[in-house]
């Protein structure tokens, strides 16, 4: 196989798995990865694709249902010292729901096991985290998200219907200047809608990429949460009131 017909073999392979890791393009071409991530590297220059911690996925403009495994590299520092940030918002025996975004679950790896707290996720990551902690985690079970791997549906909305929180961590796929928090998925925002109305506090995370952006499905306006907690400023014409924003920055 020469070089140009590896090339167009990738991209023919993350146009169909929609995302994958080197060691499974290695694997599927026979290829070692040193090759295959040249051979990426090259691509995205191109700008045929994007990649991220260990893979990569097919460039497109729009606004769709991006694999959970794509999403969860981009800005990883930066959500994990979001993450480190929003935590401090947790009191002893609070009851807290976590939504199924890669920039919310992983304040599992952060909450501390000596506050009696009690989580409630729609998240198989999040569940699978504190399934190693002493943390009392229900999960909601559902109609299933491959791209989220989190659970949604009618099922999941009855089952948040049955608590009642005190702090809620989210976030969403869009956050557009008019103040608007959207999403890509419809299902997905039902389920956020029901956590929000089942919860005192509001806490939405949202890293700069977002900014500016919007999707088909809207969640909530700014105005309606306690915190927004983000990795950059807000642009100046942005509507939302400061004294609710904290901003956390790389080191």
């Amino acid at each position: 196989m020469i070089k140009q017909e590896r090339l167009l073999k990738i991209c023919e392979i993350l146009e169909k798995e929609r995302f994958a890791t080197v060691e499974k393009l290695s694997e599927m071409l026979y290829f070692s990865r040193p090759t295959i991530r040249r051979d990426l590297a090259l691509l995205e220059k191109e700008g045929r694709i994007k990649r991220s911690h260990g893979g990569a996925m097919i460039r497109t403009d729009a606004d769709t249902d991006t694999p959970i495994g794509y999403r969860h590299g981009k800005k990883h520092n930066e959500k994990m010292k979001m993450c480190r940030e929003a935590v401090k918002l947790v009191k002893p025996n609070n009851v807290i729901f976590i939504d199924g975004s890669t920039t919310a679950q992983s304040i599992a790896h952060y909450l501390p096991e000596n506050m009696s707290l009690t989580v409630v996720t729609n998240s198989i990551a999040v569940s699978d985290i504190l399934s190693k902690k002493s943390i009392r985690t229900y999960c909601t079970g559902g109609r299933l998200i491959p791209e989220s791997r989190a659970f949604a549906g009618s099922m999941a909305e009855n089952f948040i219907r049955g608590f009642s929180a005190d702090i809620i961590f989210f976030s969403s796929s869009a956050l557009a200047n008019d103040g608007k928090i959207c999403d890509w998925s419809e299902a997905e925002t039902d389920l956020r809608r029901v956590m929000l109305e089942n919860s005192r506090v509001k806490v939405f995370m949202c890293d700069e990429t977002k900014f500016g952006k919007t999707s088909a499905f809207v969640l909530s306006d700014t105005d309606k949460v306690d915190f927004i907690i983000t990795d950059a400023d807000l642009p100046e014409d942005f509507s939302c009131a400061g004294d609710k924003v904290t901003v956390v920055r790389q080191s």
